[in-house]
């Protein structure tokens, strides 16, 4: 809005314009996947061209963000960790018989050996080296796009959930309350003190899951207890640890139709709105549903 304000006399005056800014409002909506209901949502990835990948009860089913329209599901059991393969729409999860879980590239059993172990989180630091979550306590090393063994390297404390990359690191979410995030250097691994790990300075989280990072900022999902109750979203800082909570029952502007997170568990970033996967919970509040928070 402009505002002319004159002043002095035989004419004279001056001219000034304030542009005024829009506010930012952190609205917390709900993405709408009616066109295939989920049962249990967990951790999600898009690809670069906006299609959003859920794992959910017993498939991994990917959305057309722009319309909300299914674009692929492929059936596997117990599903759980999600990556899509940088420059591409291939869609990598883990799964499969308990006890001796692998992994998937959309819809077929990639050929490699047993793993003897049940997987969570896989990530992809380059389109062919990536890495996979082994709950018992390792993360499990594919180079150079090798089918064969991978390197197992041991979490030097509790047990590996979530993984994402970024910048060459590899950030990993430990399993259960007040639980830490870890980063691991993969040209360290052969270092016998730490094998490349860090525990980050970023204080602990209540059964933390899920994460994405966006610019210097982490955001990661919290899903509050056991039973999924009280879930939040922290953003840290990268750079120096500073935590918030960036979303919860009582932070943000809720505009659905219940207020509140469900077992929160995946998160995934794309077009300035934070996705997050609500799963269950004991109010069963927006149990069941994707939904879409509102970036600066």
């Amino acid at each position: 809005m402009a505002s002319l304000l004159g002043c002095g006399g035989g004419g004279g005056g001056s001219t000034s314009s304030n542009t005024s800014v829009p506010v930012y409002e952190k609205t917390i909506t709900r993405f709408d996947t009616t066109s295939h209901p989920l049962t249990t949502p967990k951790l999600m990835a898009f690809s670069s061209a906006g299609q959003l990948t859920v794992v959910d009860h017993a498939s991994i089913v990917t959305f057309n963000t722009a319309n909300g329209n299914l674009v692929s599901e492929y059936f596997v059991t117990n599903p759980f960790g999600v990556a899509v393969k940088p420059g591409t729409n291939d869609v990598y999860y883990t799964g499969g018989a308990a006890g001796n879980q692998g992994v998937f590239v959309n819809g077929t059993q990639v050929p490699i050996p047993n793993t003897n172990a049940n997987l969570y989180g896989i990530a992809f630091a380059t389109a062919q080296d990536w890495y996979v979550a082994n709950v018992a306590g390792s993360v499990l090393i594919y180079q150079n796009n090798s089918r064969g063994n991978p390197t197992s390297v041991n979490v030097p404390t509790g047990l590996p959930s979530a993984l994402i990359s970024n910048n060459g690191l590899i950030y990993i979410s430990l399993a259960g309350a007040n639980a830490s995030i870890l980063s691991f250097n993969p040209a360290n691994a052969s270092d016998p003190t730490n094998h490349g790990f860090t525990t980050l300075a970023w204080g602990t989280f209540d059964f933390p899951n899920g994460m994405v990072i966006d610019g210097g900022y982490a955001y990661i999902v919290n899903a509050g207890d056991s039973n999924g109750d009280g879930g939040y979203i922290s953003r840290v800082k990268i750079s120096d640890g500073t935590k918030e909570v960036f979303a919860s029952n009582s932070v943000g502007v809720w505009q659905t139709a219940g207020v509140g997170f469900c077992g929160p568990a995946g998160v995934a970033i794309y077009d300035k709105y934070l996705y997050v996967s609500n799963g269950t919970c004991t109010s069963g509040i927006n149990q069941n549903q994707i939904l879409k928070i509102k970036l600066p």
